[in-house]
């Protein structure tokens, strides 16, 4: 997964209806899209294609066998995302920081 970037819209219609369209953003609110819900101090969130995973990112204290490259976790207010837009080096650390505003929808 390291270094890929989509060049094509991803189409998410068996799950969500939705689509990222390439080079784009996806925003879903919780109540809204999905019912559940993450652990604020950590977690992991996995994008699939049917069975094979597209990408993933651990975040905060969540074990996935090496918390030392995990993303931080946002405090309440704060909002992570990964910077720049797309940078993807399979080191959660180094492709995500926290903004200190809530950015939804990029």
């Amino acid at each position: 997964m390291a270094g890929r970037s989509r060049t094509i819209p991803l189409h998410l219609q068996a799950w969500t209806e939705k689509t990222i369209p390439t080079n784009g953003f996806l925003l879903l609110e919780k109540s809204t899209d999905f019912s559940f819900g993450l652990n604020n101090p950590g977690d992991i969130i996995i994008l699939k294609n049917g069975v094979d995973e597209v990408d993933r990112v651990a975040y905060g204290n969540f074990d996935d066998g090496d918390t030392s490259d995990n993303a931080p976790a946002p405090e309440s207010g704060e909002s992570a995302g990964r910077y720049p837009d797309g940078k993807d080096t399979d080191v959660d650390s180094d492709d995500f920081i926290i903004f200190e505003v809530p950015t939804p929808g990029g």
